[in-house]
């Protein structure tokens, strides 16, 4: 690459691609992964996100699903889960493998077992599928409105 006259989205990818391959030997040596986040540039400057990690560590949504569940451990009031239960959805074997806290409608993260990929579920779903009735509160029953007289 030659000497950068202004910043661009194209020169901050080609910068991220740089930095990358300087650092993987680095990781081995260390022990550590590095994850270059989100760039921000204006014509003269450009600002990545940075993060450097132990290998064995947590991702940030795992981090989350553990914290999530220690909360509903905790509160009482809602359906505690068990995240060792392997689950049937649609057909496959799946865990509960995060959770994202600003996902407002499908905030759960599982995984296939088989192939590795993930999908996103929302409360109700994960309730159901790993809901776990021996702590905290009982699982949710279908609501009817039979009981109701008019």
């Amino acid at each position: 690459m030659n000497k950068l006259q202004s910043i661009n989205g194209q020169v901050t990818k080609e910068l991220r691609e740089i930095i990358n391959k300087q650092l993987l030997p680095l990781e081995a040596d260390l022990g550590v992964t590095f994850d270059l986040g989100n760039a921000r540039y204006s014509d003269d400057s450009v600002k990545f996100g940075f993060v450097v990690a132990l290998e064995n560590a947590l991702s940030k949504t795992e981090k989350d699903l553990q914290e999530h569940l220690t909360f509903r451990r905790e509160v009482g009031w809602l359906v505690s889960f068990d995240q060792d239960k392997i689950a049937d959805l649609d057909n496959m074997k799946v865990s509960l493998v995060g959770y994202k806290p600003r996902a407002t409608k499908r905030p759960f993260i599982v995984q296939n077992l088989k192939n590795g990929s993930e999908y996103v579920i929302d409360d109700k779903l994960a309730e159901k599928l790993f809901g776990d009735n021996t702590i905290g509160k009982p699982l949710r029953e279908e609501t009817t409105w039979d009981h109701i007289i008019y």
